[in-house]
């Protein structure tokens, strides 16, 4: 069986607060699906005039997978 690689688009912006919890519930979900072999998350910020590109950096070093 072929194995799919999948990327997952998110937009987002003036998200400096929320960011990171979400990506900790969207990797929670992701961990579940069987299927899910290979996948990277890919985050669009929109021009955040908060620090949402830190709170992201942050996260980042937190995770590395």
């Amino acid at each position: 069986m072929k194995k799919i690689f999948y990327s997952i688009i998110i937009p987002i912006k003036n998200q400096e607060k929320t960011v990171q919890n979400n990506l900790i519930k969207l990797l929670k979900k992701l961990k579940k699906i069987k299927f899910l072999k290979k996948w990277e998350i890919i985050l669009v910020d929109d021009g955040s005039t908060d620090k949402t590109i830190n709170s992201i950096l942050r996260f980042k070093a937190k995770h590395r997978n």
